[in-house]
């Protein structure tokens, strides 16, 4: 529940909006992602988690378009507020759910991004296997085994070689 002041914001900063081009409404169906996760039941938790993967790769996608044309764009969450008023004023499926918006328009001049502040990025980003000198991915181990059966007198009856072959993740 919005207390008084944060709602006073949130309608202050829609507002706001009203100097841009236009907004995004981006919404999921879940009549399709029920769909799937009927007909492939084990893997249904990880349908929910694709769904939202898929969502936001998308929000990066139209952000940066917008950027290449030189407009600005900010991805917000107001859904809770606007949910209904949009469904019904655009005639929207009743199995389709808000999950964000994108208000966009002329980046004014003049207009200064704040810093962000961010942990370094050896603290927010590992890679593995990078290294050029070494295998990208996995150090393969192969160990072969010889067992000689002799008899008693010295002579070789039978000889068995086994390999065992291991893959390890190479931790650069």
């Amino acid at each position: 529940m919005l207390i008084y002041f944060q709602l006073e914001g949130t309608l202050a900063k829609i507002d706001g909006w009203r100097n841009g081009y236009g907004t995004i409404l981006l919404y999921e169906d879940d009549d399709v992602l029920k769909g799937f996760q009927e007909r492939i039941p084990p893997l249904a938790q990880l349908f929910v988690e694709h769904q939202a993967h898929s969502s936001g790769i998308l929000h990066f996608v139209l952000w940066t378009s917008l950027s290449e044309k030189g407009l600005g764009g900010s991805l917000q969450h107001q859904q809770s507020l606007i949910q209904d008023y949009a469904k019904e004023a655009f005639g929207v499926a009743d199995s389709w759910r808000l999950v964000a918006q994108i208000p966009f328009g002329k980046i004014k001049e003049g207009t200064v991004l704040p810093d962000r502040v961010n942990a370094p990025i050896e603290t927010r980003f590992k890679a593995f296997g990078t290294s050029k000198d070494e295998p990208k991915t996995f150090l393969k181990t192969v160990t072969t085994t010889t067992k000689t059966v002799k008899a008693a007198d010295g002579s070789v009856v039978s000889t068995e070689t086994a390999t065992k072959t291991e893959l390890k993740p190479k931790l650069v």
